[in-house]
């Protein structure tokens, strides 16, 4: 019964049983004890900034060019001979809505305004002769002193009278104009460009001299894409900041604020033109001349 119970197995289970506790503590006796670290206080310096709270807005870039949304080309309405040249017509020169910038020779324009002023006065005072008479012969026909066929003759000469008044008084006002177009006058504020005229100079009716642009209506146009053209609407009133670069440096800034939008979309671009006014008073210092390609935010 005791050799079942002890059995070899049995010893073998209660020697490997006897080693393991044996080593265990062995192990524990003997294992090496830690050390505890020091520990040093280091010290760190900082920045600090005071926090405020402010409204910030997305800003997008794109770009653009300065124009001018008045611009055209400066013609007298007649033909003649350049009399007078102002000092201030000439390339890059700045004007003012009605200065006089040049005239022609005037000399024909007035002769024959005293042709026709003493053509239309004389007419005139046939006219007041010639209805007194009509008067005077629908009188004598009330009494039959005439006949019906001299009183139709006298209406007839009558409305001949009236026609050449009316005939040499239209002459009269087309000679009159024609005198104004010989004088060249700036019809806004602006500046010039492509100025080609001289002294002596015959001049015909349709011949351009020069370009202008308005300086009051100076803006940038400019393409975005097609998600910011989109809310085009929203963004009507907001201010921009409009860059002059020459390659990585910085020439000029000036502000505006956009007015409109275009009514297309621009296909090439992928989005849409935006225009926004330049007030060149708050940018007087920092003006960009038109036609100067620039970054917009």
């Amino acid at each position: 019964m005791l050799s079942k119970i002890f059995s070899f197995k049995t010893i073998i289970f209660f020697l490997v049983l006897g080693i393991s506790i044996f080593s265990y503590k062995y192990l524990i006796t003997t294992k090496p004890q830690a050390k505890p670290l020091k520990v040093e206080e280091k010290v760190f310096y900082v920045n600090v900034v005071k926090t405020k709270r402010n409204n910030h807005t997305p800003t997008s870039n794109a770009f653009g060019k300065i124009v001018s949304s008045r611009s055209g080309d400066l013609r007298f309405g007649v033909s003649g001979k350049v009399d007078f040249i102002s000092k201030s017509f000439l390339n890059g020169s700045y004007v003012t809505n009605g200065q006089v910038l040049a005239k022609l020779d005037q000399k024909r324009f007035l002769l024959e305004i005293k042709k026709l002023a003493s053509e239309t006065q004389e007419l005139s005072k046939q006219l007041d002769i010639r209805k007194r008479q009509v008067k005077r012969f629908e009188s004598m026909l009330a009494r039959k002193v005439i006949s019906q066929s001299r009183y139709d003759n006298e209406l007839i000469l009558l409305s001949k009278n009236k026609s050449d008044y009316s005939r040499s008084k239209i002459n009269l006002e087309k000679a009159q104009e024609d005198l104004s177009y010989s004088i060249l006058k700036a019809k806004f504020n602006g500046r010039l460009s492509n100025v080609k005229i001289n002294k002596g100079q015959f001049i015909t009716s349709n011949e351009k001299i020069a370009d202008i642009f308005s300086t009051d209506d100076i803006e940038v146009e400019f393409v975005v894409p097609s998600k910011v053209f989109s809310n085009s609407k929203v963004l009507i009133g907001k201010s921009i900041e409009v860059l002059w670069e020459g390659g990585t440096t910085s020439l000029k800034k000036i502000i505006g604020n956009i007015e409109r939008s275009d009514g297309k979309t621009n296909e090439n671009e992928g989005g849409g033109k935006l225009f926004a006014k330049i007030n060149l008073k708050v940018n007087e210092n920092n003006y960009i001349p038109v036609g100067t390609f620039v970054r917009v935010i």
